[in-house]
């Protein structure tokens, strides 16, 4: 079963997003709430089911919710005004463009401030590259780094990352089922550039991204809402072929278990053991996981093909040598001559022992962490509830 606080969260949850009011006849746990409103970034959610719930609007730990909240209805309201902005520049200089994920979600939440977004995510192509450069410069973003499957733009508003593809091409087996996004694109009416996926492709989308976030570190109790109020938007969507498409992506077992824990959450369903263990681990963690738990699943990743004690050693030597994308990000000399890179392991290493021994105690908690044991459960797990790295690193 779950514990009591848990449950309340759900409660609280269910209540904000639902409009179900009805009195808590249980103290409180206002710092649990402020910790796991904190952690999972849902400020709002919480504030508004706690009070619908009828809990002190004059706690302290809810005067504090409260403040966070007023905050949050300010970034919400800048960031959908940057957006907007965007968007429109998109349209008038005919940049192809297809919002994803948050853009998308905010506005089906009660209150779009109920839906907090780390950034903003849109697609778009790559021969346009140099006009989204100009526009968003126009705009007055900075551009930052360029990552595999991403061109990051950053205002003091907003962080945008305009995809190149939907999903990194290092996700293998999800990539070759999206490929760049765009072969699903739909032109939508009365627009010159803007595109929209149709309402299944859109969830199939964004659940394949909850699937990534999940197998690859965890994922936050706010993503998981965010399956529930898209199915709850659009409650007519096509079964057939949403279980076909997620038999090709090897997801199908998932989204059943998934199913189930938002019928447990949201509708009074049955609590089954698999939607019991994956609310737990969704609740073991913050709103983007845990870096231990990273560290297994690319453990985990490498032992496709391979055993895990191989796995744990190659792990670890990645932890001592880092590859050279992480290498070069701290030292940019080694763009020029990718050669050396075994000589900057070397000065890197001395620059640890030298300056930076914090970090020494951080490399070694990160290898004690990694145990074959714990990269083994942390398969098992997986496959526990319908999911696997469905590729060889």
């Amino acid at each position: 079963m779950l514990n009591s606080k848990i449950e309340l969260i759900i409660a609280l949850t269910r209540s904000a997003l639902k409009g179900e009011k009805y009195e808590h006849d249980r103290e409180f746990p206002y710092d649990f709430i402020l910790k796991v409103a904190t952690l999972h970034q849902m400020y709002s959610m919480l504030y508004a089911g706690a009070l619908n719930l009828g809990a002190d609007k004059n706690a302290p730990q809810m005067k504090a919710l409260f403040d966070r909240v007023c905050k949050s209805i300010i970034v919400s309201d800048r960031q959908l005004h940057q957006i907007n902005r965007i968007l429109d520049a998109f349209e008038n200089n005919g940049i192809d463009h297809l919002p994803l994920k948050g853009i998308i979600l905010k506005s089906m939440y009660p209150e779009a401030h109920m839906r907090l977004m780390g950034d903003a995510d849109i697609l778009i192509r790559l021969d346009q590259i140099d006009e989204c450069d100009r526009v968003m410069a126009e705009l007055g973003f900075e551009k930052g780094p360029e990552s595999d499957h991403e061109l990051i733009y950053n205002h003091r508003d907003l962080f945008v990352e305009l995809h190149k593809r939907t999903i990194p091409s290092y996700n293998k087996d999800y990539y070759a089922y999206f490929g760049d996004g765009w072969e699903k694109a739909i032109k939508c009416d009365s627009t010159k550039s803007r595109y929209t996926y149709n309402s299944e492709d859109e969830f199939i989308f964004i659940f394949t991204h909850f699937a990534k976030h999940y197998r690859d570190s965890g994922i936050g109790f706010r993503h998981l809402c965010d399956l529930w109020v898209y199915l709850n938007k659009r409650p007519n969507l096509n079964d057939d072929y949403m279980k076909s498409e997620m038999q090709k992506l090897c997801l199908y077992d998932f989204y059943l278990n998934i199913r189930d824990a938002l019928t447990y959450c949201f509708e009074d369903g049955e609590l089954t053991e698999k939607a019991e263990f994956i609310l737990k681990n969704i609740f073991s963690g913050g709103a983007y996981g845990t870096s231990e738990a990273s560290r297994l699943s690319d453990a985990v990743k490498m032992s496709k093909g391979k055993t895990v004690r191989g796995a744990w050693l190659k792990k670890v030597i990645k932890i001592a040598c880092p590859p050279y994308k992480t290498m070069t990000e701290r030292y940019s000399a080694l763009k020029k001559v990718p050669i050396l890179l075994p000589v900057f392991w070397v000065v890197n290493w001395v620059e640890i022992l030298l300056f930076r021994r914090k970090n020494i105690k951080k490399r070694t908690d990160e290898i004690r962490a990694l145990s074959v044991d714990k990269i083994e459960n942390y398969q098992q797990g997986l496959n526990y509830v319908g999911l696997d790295f469905n590729f060889e690193e």
